[in-house]
């Protein structure tokens, strides 16, 4: 695209300085302004196009912005869920191992005589 513009940069300015050598009225003076129009229009065409191409990279370089920070949020997210996962798995067990061993030392006769650990037993649900 940089060599189209420049070409077409270079062959307006030709055709403008051959304007001011050519005769005011002529027929060669005014199609020489009609293709400069053209030429200009060309120019400006590509001008239009580039700004457009450059509006869609940006367009582009946005959305993977915007996906990549959705995707490492997705992740944090993701790592919370499972560490609350496990401590909905870790915390109960811990709390039933520590109780049962309290209860079994408290119950070292073999039987359960005590009214806590007995309604504790049936309580302890290391599973759901």
């Amino acid at each position: 695209m940089d060599q189209t513009k420049e070409l077409l940069t270079r062959q307006i300015d030709t055709e403008i300085q051959s304007l001011a050598t050519m005769e005011a009225g002529s027929e060669a003076k005014a199609s020489a302004i009609e293709g400069l129009n053209k030429l200009y229009k060309l120019k400006l065409e590509e001008i239009k196009l580039e700004n457009e191409q450059k509006l869609a990279e940006d367009r582009l370089d946005s959305e993977i912005i915007s996906a990549t920070s959705n995707l490492s949020e997705q992740k944090k997210s993701n790592r919370v869920h499972w560490v609350l996962d496990a401590a909905g798995i870790v915390l109960p067990l811990a709390f039933s191992c520590v109780w049962m061993a309290k209860g079994f030392k408290f119950e070292t006769e073999g039987t359960y005589t005590s009214q806590t650990f007995r309604s504790l037993w049936n309580r302890f649900k290391p599973f759901k």
